[in-house]
């Protein structure tokens, strides 16, 4: 039974067990037991317990007295307990502290987790590996015993010890560990937020060192090839590759835009850019050498439509991303044999944007903050062009 304070007791028992019943012996002592346990005495009690009778009933002569102080001792100590905060060990009371939790600290770890995620707002693919990742702690929890652990009481230990679980025997990789571990960073941050827990336990726990692959990018001819293929055979298709290749935003972004959010008097449209909890709208350039297929997109455009909707035509339903990685691996992928995938579309468009003008520019197509991240991540040939642009410069030194 959970206490104020930390504290929790066992049940109380009463002895004799069939005291309820007419045969129960007034011979017999009569006697009601239970386990207080406070964590602060663990060094005191072992494991912070301490077994405690309570009699003072064998002096009540006949069965049905001793029966009514029973139960009168059980609802007066339960009250005690549970009401006041009364604690057997130091004989003080502390009132608990009223909160009405939303999500209470004793609540089993994953059933907390849980919770914190349906309080979430999260796209669509992102809800969905996050569910995934769910489930495999779940598996590894449940096969540690830990799953009954109440949330307030789970330590950066047992993560570890259940990342450990899934390494072994379900080859979490380095990459998925720190999905993982940025999932659960999310969530114990809600249940904070909530005072469901005190710490986050996730803070302290490193991330895994991962390879840095470099993006594979198209070359001319892929892109020609691919060009006249799409052109000819998927032409919404062809359409929408070259719209996003120039438009520098991702492809969840562009599948939301909506037509009143375009301008194209002004070459701009607005797009909602989220990230983790954080929500803002931006403008986006609208290329001149883009203008004429977003004049054809809009002209069979309600102001509500979705630009790309079933069909990759205007339309009132939201696509989700998968059909467009479909759509590239089907048609792309395997009838063209080419393995650069989708996203290097943007990768590629802003390096010849950096290379064309600069990284600064670069930068504020792809939505950056920072140069740092379009140097990093997309701009691959950008240290390139830093070498040599250093290599030439002729400053003599006499």
């Amino acid at each position: 039974m959970l206490l104020p304070n930390g504290c929790s007791c066992s049940d109380p028992t009463v002895y004799p067990s069939n005291w309820e019943n007419t045969g129960a012996s007034l011979k017999n002592d009569w006697y009601i037991q239970y386990y207080f346990h406070d964590p602060v005495f663990k060094e005191k009690y072992k494991n912070g317990k301490l077994f405690i009778v309570k009699g003072g009933i064998n002096r009540l002569k006949t069965l049905s007295e001793r029966r009514e102080a029973v139960k009168i001792i059980l609802s007066e100590l339960i009250y005690l307990l549970k009401d006041e905060g009364y604690n057997p060990i130091t004989k003080i009371k502390i009132p608990p502290f009223e909160n009405n939790y939303e999500i209470p600290p004793a609540t089993h770890w994953l059933t907390a987790i849980e919770k914190a995620k349906n309080r979430l707002i999260l796209e669509k693919s992102t809800l969905a590996d996050m569910k995934s990742c769910l489930s495999k702690l779940k598996t590894a929890s449940d096969a540690l015993k830990f799953s009954a652990i109440p949330i307030s009481e789970i330590s950066r230990k047992h993560i570890k010890i259940i990342f450990e679980y899934l390494e072994v025997n379900d080859n979490l990789s380095a990459h998925r560990f720190n999905k993982y571990r940025s999932y659960l960073m999310i969530l114990f941050k809600e249940l904070m937020e909530l005072e469901t827990v005190e710490n986050n336990p996730i803070r302290d726990l490193s991330k895994r060192k991962t390879i840095k692959k470099i993006r594979e990018l198209l070359s001319d001819k892929e892109r020609e090839k691919i060009d006249k293929y799409l052109k000819l055979n998927f032409y919404t298709f062809w359409r929408f590759v070259n719209i996003f290749f120039h438009s520098g935003a991702r492809e969840n972004e562009m599948l939301a835009l909506q037509a009143k959010n375009v301008d194209v008097e002004k070459h701009r449209f607005k797009i909602l850019i989220k990230k983790g909890s954080q929500k803002r709208e931006v403008y986006r350039t609208i290329k001149d050498i883009a203008l004429p297929l977003w004049i054809e997109l809009l002209e069979d455009a309600k102001p509500e439509d979705y630009l790309f909707s079933v069909g990759l035509k205007p339309g009132s339903k939201k696509i989700i991303r998968e059909q467009i990685t479909r759509r590239w691996n089907v048609h792309v992928k395997k009838k063209l044999n080419i393995t650069a995938d989708f996203y290097s579309l943007k990768h590629l468009n802003i390096d010849e944007t950096a290379n064309a003008l600069d990284i600064k520019d670069a930068s504020v197509m792809a939505g950056h903050t920072t140069p740092v991240i379009t140097i990093e991540y997309y701009a691959l040939n950008e240290k390139k062009r830093q070498h040599e642009r250093l290599r030439k410069v002729n400053n003599s030194f006499v």
